[in-house]
């Protein structure tokens, strides 16, 4: 997998500010953080089998495939980052580095965001990989920390 690989947007992973937050500079190079990336089933949902009824058990279950999460390892690795730890049954892939390498890695510009309830660490747009990455990473988790509910006063 090349750097210079042509790249494809992380369906879903496009990103606005919260409601009323602004932008007051980049995040430091060198700030370090964890990210999750997961990646497909190995078995696509439409295609495992269940008990009969609507649920799927743990035997139809298969987690993510080995191969798929090695090329997201090699991905990663080319730009400095470092695996932490991998999940075939969870599907992930974390992993640590620091802003700089994440920002060129997805192709993302980090900032610091400040809004009503507080502060956070954000980007806007959408992510993008490597084109043979495109279907097998479903999300990537942690660059940005934004709260999930923004808070403000009861």
């Amino acid at each position: 997998m090349s750097k210079k690989a042509s790249r494809s947007i992380v369906k879903g992973s496009e990103r606005v500010p919260l409601h009323g937050a602004v932008a007051t500079g980049p995040i430091h190079d060198e700030e370090r953080f964890e990210v999750t990336i997961v990646v497909r089933l190995k078995t696509p949902l439409k295609d495992l089998e269940t008990d009969g009824s609507q649920y799927l058990t743990h035997d139809t279950y298969e987690g993510a495939d080995s191969k798929d999460i090695e090329l997201v390892k090699k991905f990663v690795e080319e730009y400095g980052l470092i695996v932490v730890e991998t999940s075939t049954a969870r599907r992930s892939v974390y992993v640590s580095g620091t802003a700089a390498k994440f920002s060129k890695a997805f192709e993302t510009k980090i900032e610091h965001y400040e809004h009503e309830g507080g502060t956070y660490r954000g980007r806007t747009g959408a992510l993008t990989v490597p084109s043979e990455l495109a279907d097998v990473i479903e999300g990537v988790f942690g660059i940005d920390n934004r709260p999930a509910v923004a808070t403000g006063a009861i």
